[in-house]
């Protein structure tokens, strides 16, 4: 609905909109001798910032002003105040900023208000990534305001090839989504195909990256992931230079990389810190670990049941005592320590941490 030139009338229709929220506050003020109202949601602004750059500036404004036009166009050229500035046309547009942390001004005689960008909410400090520890490495990873993750990537990529996309998703969360990318080194095309999945992603709210993941992969039947995950700006950056796209989700610590290879799940930021024939070696290490925890149980599950002539005469002897003993065939014995591993992982990730460690030593 677009706003009127009555400044009682856009207040009446903005708090309709807004179903009567009570974080909504409204402050009436008189500006040059014309009648205005300055709208914040309570928590998203800094009270330092609306008291320092707008009221008080508001407050010793001295001009003459025929109507609220000839204001709100005086505020916006001359930039009285220091914050960032947006306008605003209609309520949707104009609740969009409120919601978001900018103080929005309607005055008497204008059908556009004026918005200052005075975000002040609390967020968690940045920390080192719990997910992807390294020893030689920066011990910064992604927090959850976008535009802070924003700064920790552009503090170690200052070069104007890098930019920053940002997109609006989620019909009830409006959720500020932004496409990173290295001009010059990402395919264009696989950046238009991301924007256009984006802009038509069917959802209500994107909460976490896990909303919009599933519509950026190749296929829904794939075993392997084409879209990566990382918790490190550092990483993130150096995917970038690599011609990937990024994709940072406001309320999300990390970050999604597209396309992401499977070889890629091995590699760690201390691989590039070590000797090139020691972290060789590592890697390795990784790819025969990962070939062990993925054959071994079929292959002592098929060599117990059809070949038992491959395993050793003494192993085999333990093997067969072992099972007279247990009433369940190999196969279930085998799908039942794979379950009770699953359950312990879970039960120590997702119960209180004082509960999850004796569950694990119980398990």
């Amino acid at each position: 609905m677009n706003l009127s030139a009555s400044c009682t009338d856009n207040l009446r229709m903005l708090q309709h909109e807004a179903g009567g929220t009570a974080d909504l506050t409204v402050s009436r003020v008189t500006v040059c001798g014309i009648r205005c109202a300055l709208l914040t949601c309570e928590g998203m602004c800094s009270a330092a910032l609306l008291g320092e750059q707008i009221a008080k500036p508001l407050a010793q404004l001295k001009i003459p002003c025929e109507s609220g036009a000839a204001l709100i166009r005086f505020l916006r050229e001359y930039r009285l105040t220091a914050a960032d500035t947006a306008e605003a046309a209609d309520t949707d547009n104009a609740l969009h900023l409120i919601f978001s942390g900018f103080a929005l001004l309607l005055c008497d005689g204008t059908d556009t208000a004026l918005a200052f960008g005075i975000q002040g909410y609390a967020s968690r400090g940045i920390t080192e990534p719990s997910g992807e520890l390294n020893i030689y490495g920066a011990k910064e990873g992604f927090t959850e305001p976008l535009r802070t993750n924003l700064s920790l990537i552009r503090r170690r990529m200052k070069s104007p090839a890098l930019t920053f996309e940002i997109l609006t998703a989620g019909t009830a969360s409006q959720t500020d989504i932004c496409i990173c990318q290295m001009r010059g080194r990402a395919p264009q095309d696989m950046v238009r195909q991301i924007r256009e999945r984006l802009a038509a992603l069917p959802l209500e709210s994107v909460l976490s990256g896990g909303y919009i993941r599933p519509f950026l992969e190749q296929s829904d039947t794939q075993l392997i992931h084409s879209v990566g995950t990382t918790e490190r700006p550092d990483v993130f950056c150096a995917k970038l230079l690599e011609g990937r796209v990024g994709i940072l989700i406001d309320g999300t610590p990390f970050a999604l990389v597209v396309p992401q290879l499977f070889c890629e799940t091995f590699q760690t930021l201390d691989d590039y810190n070590y000797p090139p024939l020691y972290a060789t070696v590592l890697r390795w290490l990784k790819y025969a670990a990962a070939a062990i925890a993925l054959l071994l149980p079929a292959g002592y599950l098929a060599a117990a049941l059809h070949h038992p002539a491959l395993l050793h005469e003494t192993l085999l002897r333990i093997l067969t005592e072992a099972e007279q003993n247990v009433p369940f065939s190999p196969a279930a014995e085998l799908l039942g320590v794979l379950f009770m591993f699953e359950a312990v992982r879970e039960a120590g990730l997702r119960l209180p941490k004082a509960v999850g460690g004796a569950v694990g030593m119980i398990g």
